[in-house]
């Protein structure tokens, strides 16, 4: 019996007939195919666009009209992008300091801060990040043959929708941090590669990415190592050196920056947080044996336990017979950075630090189970991975889609807390602060604002790394800088709160991204207490309907 012609038929016998040849025909088909897949980013954009929008209202709603971010963190980052145009790199103008994880994050919002943008910045930037992601994700996607529009659309549709939650691009740009374009740029790097690796030439792009990711986060040089790596053995070797010698470049650059400033290179951040880096610094062998030990025995969540099943997936695939050794050195360096995230990476802290590996880990695993189903079943296999890839889309983005339903309960918790300090401290109180959550209170700050936890000053960063930080230590910062007034967590400083201090109120707030429900508002023996008790007494009645201040010296007559 014979077939029903096909519309590819159709299009044959009419190019033989006007005299097309077949490469030009083929050519055709491959701009059409190219035409739909570029349709498909502008769907998916669109559809990303609106969950984005949904979010935004949504934290205009519970922040009354203000558009506030899921965390703190970012307005240290534009603390010190607006302190960067005045000449200083710091949270302060007249003190050094270097408070962000990223190393070049704070440039780039320097940029927006130049332009205008303001508080607005971050989102700005992250979003073209989350439209660069979700074009790399659907060409990386097509080049695994997950996407295919032509035989199987409504699998490829939601796939497609899928990867927004994998990648996180809804919540992750709503932190207001650097962490998609961290996203980005690794899934850059790994698309380049696999499109190397298949014999193309190593793009611009690859090599943009592969040296400015880790300036982006350093967690991403395991990534980017790997690539030079992986470039070496397919035989670019010119590219590779080159590659290795830009990075070079990149890091002496900031180096010799942070030198000026007299800073480390490290970010106070990073060496404050991981107990590895802050062995390394005080160059104790011991302590990074203790810290390694105490990274590795956090616990099996599910970002660490997704990272380990893809990184034994991803090694079996490099067993298979007659695999190629691009493909095995691809295959490797994705286990090398999933490898490194485990052992020195962080996690956790509203999902925003494993976003960038567990992308990696997914399609890193999609591509090893393509590799073993092909040499098991041959083209069969095409299939039965588009239903896996959404399977464990599902499960990969089950976190992410989480964290954007509670994005908007995120950003009213900052409103409640952090910008309610920010408003006392700027609008009543109008005098220099100590903090131990640094970023709302410091941005647009004219007064001075001691870090109590150590980002954004480098004497208490130098004193808790010494191990040298105490009741004592943190009396004499006080005193010194000459601040009456101190807000913190109390349980961030067990026996650690000096006891002359005086509690003259505290600030509820339903917890959900910050550092403690409750606020404590401590006074010097020499503060103004009469002042400061009316100023919060002013602030009380302009708080929020979720906030609670309760003014616990009245009278300050003590």
């Amino acid at each position: 019996m014979t077939s029903e012609p096909t519309d590819d038929d159709f299009r044959r016998r009419a190019a033989l007939e006007i005299g097309v040849p077949p490469m030009a025909d083929k050519l055709g088909n491959d701009m059409i195919a190219t035409i739909k897949t570029d349709s498909l980013f502008v769907k998916v954009a669109l559809f990303w666009a609106c969950l984005l929008s949904i979010s935004m209202l949504a934290i205009l709603r519970s922040c009354e009209g203000h558009l506030i971010y899921s965390l703190d963190d970012p307005y240290i980052s534009l603390a010190v992008a607006r302190n960067i145009l005045h000449g200083v790199f710091g949270v302060n103008v007249n003190e050094v300091s270097s408070p962000c994880s990223s190393l070049i994050w704070p440039w780039m919002l320097a940029v927006t801060e130049f332009l205008g943008f303001g508080a607005a910045g971050p989102l700005v930037l992250d979003a073209l990040a989350v439209l660069g992601a979700i074009n790399v994700s659907l060409r990386l996607s097509k080049r695994l043959g997950l996407i295919d529009m032509q035989s199987a659309p409504y699998l490829s549709y939601a796939l497609a929708a899928i990867l927004l939650f994998v990648t996180s691009a809804v919540a992750l740009p709503l932190t207001g941090m650097e962490h998609p374009w961290h996203v980005f740029g690794a899934l850059l790097i790994l698309d380049g590669l696999l499109a190397t690796t298949r014999g193309e030439k190593p793009s611009r792009a690859l090599i943009a990415a592969i040296v400015l990711t880790p300036l982006l986060r350093l967690e991403g040089a395991a990534f980017s190592l790997a690539a030079i790596g992986v470039l070496w053995v397919c035989g670019h070797r010119k590219t590779a050196l080159v590659t290795t010698m830009l990075c070079g470049v990149a890091f002496a650059a900031v180096l010799s920056y942070m030198r000026s400033q007299d800073l480390p290179l490290l970010p106070s951040s990073v060496m404050l947080k991981s107990d590895v880096t802050a062995a390394v610094y005080r160059g104790s062998p011991w302590d990074f044996l203790i810290g390694l030990a105490r990274q590795l025995a956090r616990g099996m969540d599910r970002s660490r336990a997704l990272l380990v099943i893809c990184a034994v997936a991803i090694g079996l695939a490099t067993r298979v017979k007659g695999l190629g050794k691009e493909t095995t050195a691809l295959l490797l360096a994705i286990d090398f950075a999933i490898v490194a995230h485990l052992m020195f990476g962080p996690f956790g802290a509203w999902y925003r630090y494993e976003v960038y590996v567990l992308a990696l880990a997914y399609f890193g695993a999609l591509y090893a189970v393509e590799i073993v189903l092909a040499s098991e079943r041959g083209e069969a296999a095409a299939r039965p991975v588009k239903f896996i890839a959404i399977g464990a889309g599902l499960v990969f983005g089950w976190q992410f889609g989480e964290a954007a339903l509670r994005t908007p309960a995120a950003a009213q918790n900052m409103y409640g807390q952090q910008y309610q300090m920010r408003r006392f401290v700027q609008d009543y109180y109008k005098m220099p602060v100590a903090v131990n959550d640094l970023g709302l209170v410091s941005y647009g700050n004219p007064k001075y604002v001691l870090d109590l936890w150590g980002l954004g000053s480098e004497e208490v960063r130098l004193m808790k790394l010494k191990r040298q930080y105490g009741v004592d230590q943190i009396a004499s910062l006080v005193d010194h800088r000459e601040v009456k007034l101190i807000m913190i967590y109390d349980h961030w400083y067990p026996q650690k709160i000096p006891a002359k201090w005086i509690k003259l109120a505290e600030l509820d707030t339903p917890q959900v991204t910050a550092g403690g429900e409750t606020v404590s508002f401590y006074a010097t023996p020499d503060a103004d207490r009469p002042r400061i008790v009316e100023q919060l007494k002013k602030l009380q009645p302009t708080l929020p309907p979720q906030d609670s201040l309760r003014i616990l010296d009245a009278r300050a007559d003590r």
